[in-house]
């Protein structure tokens, strides 16, 4: 298993597995949660750090659209094959373990994809199982969502 050293610097060395990684990630979350605790002076704001990684993610899509847009000019053939998507899913993957959203359809991927980051959302499109509406139509409004409802 990986070591977290006392100021939080991390050895990866020993991460070789997906559940390595997930092992990792909740010693690391419950590390911080108490370091929060201890010591006022640092302020560890998640959903800050949430919001900022859906900022990257969204415009990195934005890059590598225009990126790929220019390979397909260029190459009548075979354009289109540009696609960094490798560290994306892996941050995903690292949301959804810190959120507790890890499973199969999480609504971070749907507020990913299929709402394009909250730009498609509709009054409507993500429901309780009784019908009432939930406003992720923001990443804020997303991780407000997640963190209350701690799914397990």
């Amino acid at each position: 298993m990986a070591k977290i050293k006392k100021d939080n610097n991390v050895n990866f060395k020993d991460i070789k597995t997906e559940k390595d990684l997930e092992n990792f990630l909740l010693k690391f979350k419950v590390r911080n949660s108490q370091n929060a605790k201890s010591s006022q002076k640092e302020n560890f704001d998640l959903k800050q750090m949430f919001i900022d990684s859906m900022v990257a993610m969204k415009k990195q899509d934005l890059h590598d659209e225009k990126l790929n847009d220019a390979v397909t000019e260029l190459f009548d053939d075979g354009g289109g094959f540009y696609k960094n998507f490798h560290v994306k899913n892996e941050l995903i993957k690292i949301w959804k373990v810190l959120l507790n959203a890890n499973y199969k359809d999480s609504l971070i991927d749907y507020f990913i994809y299929d709402l394009d980051y909250g730009t498609k959302y509709t009054e409507g499109c993500v429901t309780e199982k009784d019908g009432t509406s939930i406003d992720i139509s923001t990443v804020g409004k997303l991780y407000n969502y997640l963190t209350k409802t701690k799914v397990k």
